[in-house]
């Protein structure tokens, strides 16, 4: 087995990429795109907590793999036959841009955009087939289902045991002993780290954006702190996974007021004005020093002035 493909199994449970994708091998290529936008915001590293974002970042790398070969025709083909992917791209791979890759795709992805996947995900007959899926996959072991789980919360947590139960009572699921003989003790375990991982989501956003003094203040400033903390956020996240990310106009003012050379207003104003060609310095030690001979001089002389002495000399 390729080391791609092992991969895949480590993070995703499946060394099948059609799998990964949830789609069959059957699917058309518009299909699979659209597969791989949609898992791909399930595993943004938005998302994801300050101490999951590394392994969500890992997902997110080898998913945007996983479409480079179903997404080929050519590579999808050698993949069909012969079930394997070449590693001998796998350097060329690694060092790719996945992010920039995913917006050449489909265009900046917001925080926005992933929240409002998750409302229509959370609660609809995708979430409960992914749930008895992932419950068939780790018989019955909830700790690997609700970590597979996509937008998995411990708040929902008796939800998803309803869905279960009511899925083996019509014998859509068997009734594993590792779910119906679960320990209470392992339950209580797992919403200890939940509400810790959502502690430290929290306390992100807060240093963000900066937290309220009360309840009023809270209230009443809303609607800008909620904007704050959205573009900070989002920020954040492009300069840490995009190269190149761009930057806000105006983040930087110091040194404007400078000149390219490094001079300021009165440095340059300090700067001798330059002669213009065919006229004499304007301050001479010799009245005679710098006349332009009759023959070579292309300026009219004024007889009524003095021998030495231009018009500019005169006015001054």
């Amino acid at each position: 087995m390729s080391e791609f493909l092992a991969q895949c199994e480590e993070v995703f449970g499946e060394k099948d990429l059609y799998k990964v994708l949830g789609v069959r091998k059957t699917v058309k290529d518009a299909d699979i795109r659209k597969a791989y936008y949609k898992v791909s915001l399930k595993v943004h590293p938005d998302k994801a907590t300050p101490k999951d974002r590394e392994d969500a970042t890992k997902r997110f790398q080898i998913l945007g793999r996983v479409y480079s070969v179903l997404g080929d025709p050519e590579k999808r083909k050698i993949y069909d036959e012969t079930g394997t992917v070449l590693d001998d791209e796998d350097i060329v791979m690694d060092q790719r841009d996945w992010t920039a890759y995913w917006r050449s795709l489909f265009g900046r992805v917001t925080l926005q955009d992933v929240e409002n996947y998750e409302k229509g995900y959370v609660a609809s007959e995708e979430e409960r087939k992914d749930l008895l899926e992932l419950y068939r996959k780790h018989k019955g072991n909830l700790d690997r289902v609700f970590s597979d789980l996509w937008f998995y919360k411990t708040e929902d947590e008796d939800r998803y045991r309803q869905i279960l139960q009511d899925a083996i009572a019509v014998e859509e699921v068997p009734a594993f002993d590792a779910f119906v003989r679960e320990p209470e003790s392992k339950r209580a375990k797992r919403q200890k780290k939940g509400a810790k991982e959502a502690q430290e989501a929290k306390e992100m956003l807060t240093s963000l954006g900066g937290p309220s003094s009360s309840l009023h203040e809270a209230i009443a400033q809303r609607q800008t702190q909620r904007e704050k903390q959205q573009d900070a956020l989002i920020q954040h996240l492009m300069d840490k996974y995009v190269k190149d990310a761009p930057k806000k106009k105006g983040a930087k003012r110091a040194g404007a007021e400078t000149s390219p050379k490094g001079l300021t207003d009165s440095d340059d104003s300090e700067e001798p004005p330059k002669r213009r060609k065919g006229h004499p310095p304007e301050k001479s030690p010799n009245p005679r020093k710098g006349r332009k001979s009759p023959k070579t001089s292309k300026r009219q002389t004024n007889p009524a002035v003095a021998p030495g002495k231009s018009k500019r000399g005169k006015k001054r």
